[in-house]
């Protein structure tokens, strides 16, 4: 994104959330290409090996909470 939004590149393949960071929707546009990438269930789950699992597990309760924040943010 960072080089859209500098006019160093005029496409970019990236995830959808990305369009939705920060002020990135204002500077991009994005198709869906399910062939590539169908539509999937977002799975969240905390690792074994995570350095900080409390943080994870808040992240993953408040995913579940505010799906549809999730939503609205490309998840």
């Amino acid at each position: 994104m960072k080089n859209l939004k500098a006019k160093l590149a005029d496409v970019s393949i990236n995830w959808r959330a990305a369009a939705y960071k920060g002020d990135n929707k204002e500077f991009v546009d994005f198709i869906n290409i399910p062939y590539i990438a169908p539509k999937q269930k977002l799975v969240l789950t905390v690792v074994k090996y995570s350095k900080n699992p409390e943080l994870a597990k808040k992240f993953v309760k408040f995913a579940f909470k505010n799906k549809k924040i999730m939503k609205e943010r490309g998840f």
